[in-house]
């Protein structure tokens, strides 16, 4: 799944996401807790598969036979 990358609901999400990752990361310098660092470094992860989601990928093609 993509979207545009050009849209400007895409740069609302892009802007709050990037917003919540800095906050996500102040968190995990003043953690020390092992589960509360795992748990934002959770968020960080799934909020980068968001951004992910704004880069083209190519489209997937196969050498297997369709039937």
């Amino acid at each position: 799944m993509s979207v545009d990358p050009t849209s400007p609901t895409w740069g609302a999400v892009k802007k709050h996401v990037e917003t919540k990752i800095g906050e996500s990361r102040d968190r995990l310098e003043l953690a020390t807790a092992h589960d509360v660092t795992q748990f934002e470094r959770g968020r960080v992860a799934a909020m980068r598969e968001i951004l992910a989601l704004g880069t083209p990928t190519p489209p997937i093609v196969g050498d297997a036979p369709t039937y």
